[in-house]
């Protein structure tokens, strides 16, 4: 684990931890095992005024874990593999049971460069720590 820096709402582990985090500074986040996340979502489908089919998706947010909070107060509500079945549908149980804060050692966050805020900026160098 990386140097523990303080922010005054509680620690931030990064590379950067001498500078603490902005708020509007932009970070990567990923799990620290590598696997790809899964976020709790919910949709629906509807009639819009016209008679139209409008779909319309949502990613469920929980409060923010210790690695989360000093870059904002809320997060995705992630959901471990084994809990896939049980968000949807597919076996029985209390799926809300599931809208819950990572574990504070599940994922890992690094500043990145500012040019990740412009949707012509597209390339590997995006990920580099800033």
């Amino acid at each position: 684990m990386p140097d523990l820096g303080r922010l005054g709402n509680g620690s931030f582990p990064g590379p950067t931890a001498e500078k603490p985090p902005s708020r509007y500074r932009p970070y990567a986040v990923a799990r620290q095992d590598g696997k790809p996340m899964m976020f709790a979502g919910v949709w629906d489908g509807w009639r819009g005024p016209e008679g139209q089919i409008i779909r319309s998706y949502a990613i469920v947010t929980c409060p923010a874990n210790v690695l989360m909070a000093p870059i904002h107060d809320r997060m995705p509500a992630i959901l471990e593999q084994s809990d896939w079945p049980l968000w949807l549908g597919e076996v029985g149980g209390e799926a809300l049971a599931l809208l819950r804060s990572a574990g504070d050692a599940v994922l890992r966050a690094w500043p990145v460069s500012a040019a990740v805020n412009s949707v012509r900026n597209n390339g590997a160098e995006l990920r580099a720590v800033a």
